[in-house]
């Protein structure tokens, strides 16, 4: 089979039946809200699932524009129906999905601002030790990688000068930096 030739699947079969069913026969007609609403109406009483309705409802939207006014009133009226109908806006998943990415985002902030903390107290501590450490040096240091900052934090009991920390990081240091 050529492109466009595959066989209709099960879904793409009861797409068409719901568009048949709901679109209006008018020739020329714009679809317009209430061509839009019957057509997403008649998907849910279809038994679309949930990953089916989100595909759908992706081309339905791409394909029938509404103004800003009746999309805000076609977004309402969908909330109301998928209370009625006890399922979730489409939408919702991009919610999900976003309050994911935050979570995410937050997690990976915390985990930076808690590597940075201990970059800093390291530093700190290093001074007490080492006395005002030069900028450079300070540079080196926050840009170890977090496991070699863990081992200089360690390693700074040890040291009693400046020298001990420049040799270890002579050592320690990445020599592709």
């Amino acid at each position: 089979m050529g492109y466009g030739q595959e066989k209709e699947t099960r879904a793409g079969q009861r797409l068409r039946r719901g568009l048949e069913r709901s679109v209006p026969k008018i020739p020329g007609c714009a679809l317009d809200y209430r061509a839009k609403s019957r057509l997403v109406r008649k998907l849910y009483e279809l038994g679309y699932n949930a990953d089916e309705l989100r595909e759908i409802f992706r081309l339905i939207d791409w394909m029938m524009h509404l103004t800003e006014a009746l999309s805000l009133r076609f977004e309402q009226d969908l909330r109301e129906l998928e209370e009625t109908l006890n399922m979730p806006y489409v939408t919702s998943v991009e919610r999900i999905a976003e309050a994911r990415g935050e979570a995410r985002g937050e997690a990976r902030g915390k985990a930076l601002g808690e590597a940075r903390g201990r970059v800093s107290l390291l530093l700190r501590q290093l001074a007490k030790v080492c006395g005002p450490l030069p900028e450079d040096v300070a540079d080196r240091i926050r840009d170890l990688p977090n496991q070699q900052i863990e081992t200089l934090g360690e390693a700074l009991l040890d040291f009693h000068s400046p020298a001990d920390l420049q040799t270890w990081l002579e050592l320690n240091e990445d020599p592709a930096r």
